[in-house]
């Protein structure tokens, strides 16, 4: 068990070589992933019983890896959008962004400054500096957490 975000792979993996009981390495790596989680909720779309399907929750989502896919992301996602490091812990690299000049220097900034794990210690940036480009939802935020695995 870990409460540090950014030891949720590490602790997976030890978890994982002891043969103890918890989730597998892919669905923490997905987990971690905030352009793969919504993908992943995206898959999803019909309804379950008395729910609605996961894709229901996900909102427009487009994965960013340079300046030359900007002007196609801004495209599907629109203006207002927020823009979020991939593999960022909390709200570490989330910025709000207005209009395509403010996009453009956001990811240059989040490119060029954060491009490595010595860049910024602990923040998953040896995973690489992707972002997300995310449609901006008003209202109030609600997080929320959820982890479940068999007891053996």
């Amino acid at each position: 068990v870990t409460f540090c975000e950014d030891c949720v792979l590490l602790t997976v993996m030890v978890r994982e070589r002891l043969g103890l009981p918890g989730p597998v390495l892919s669905a923490a790596m997905t987990a971690k992933s905030k352009t793969a989680t919504q993908f992943r909720l995206m898959e999803e779309d019909g309804h379950k019983d008395y729910r609605p399907g996961t894709g229901h929750y996900a909102i427009k989502t487009v994965k960013v890896s340079g300046v030359h896919e900007l002007a196609n992301a801004a495209k599907k996602v629109g203006f207002p959008a927020v823009v979020k490091v991939d593999h960022g812990s909390s709200a570490f690299g989330v910025k709000l962004v207005s209009n395509m000049q403010e996009l453009k220097v956001t990811a240059k900034t989040l490119l060029t400054a954060y491009s490595d794990e010595g860049s910024h210690g602990g923040c998953g940036f040896s995973w690489g500096c992707n972002f997300l480009l995310q449609e901006y939802i008003t209202g109030a935020e609600h997080d929320g957490g959820v982890g479940l695995f068999e007891r053996g």
